[in-house]
């Protein structure tokens, strides 16, 4: 069995629930370090952990949560809707979120 197609039949898919676990971990992680850079008057710094939490976000759920379509898996379409789920992370995740929820339970 080659080792390449092994790595991705162990990628497993999570489920709506878990996601949302995470989301909501990583926008309490985000508040109490933007409290604590607050109070440590380092306020330009809260930055850097609310790109770090984008790109966790973008690694565990977005990429075991949303398969893309042969046809639309250009680097355009992949690349563009990453960064955008980086750098606006709390709107984008609860969009993506309500939208699969339609999509599964309607």
């Amino acid at each position: 069995m080659d080792p390449l197609n092994s790595l991705k039949a162990k990628e497993t898919a999570i489920s709506l629930s878990q996601a949302w676990l995470y989301y909501f971990a990583s926008l309490l992680i985000c508040i109490l370090c933007g409290l604590i850079l607050l109070e440590l008057q380092f306020v330009e710094l809260t930055i850097i952990p609310y790109f770090c939490i984008g790109i966790f976000l973008n690694r565990k759920v977005l990429r075991n949560l949303v398969k893309f379509h042969p046809i639309y898996d250009t680097l355009t379409n992949v690349s563009n809707t990453k960064l955008t789920a980086i750098v606006v992370w709390p709107v984008f995740y609860v969009v993506i979120f309500i939208k699969l929820a339609i999509v599964k339970y309607l």
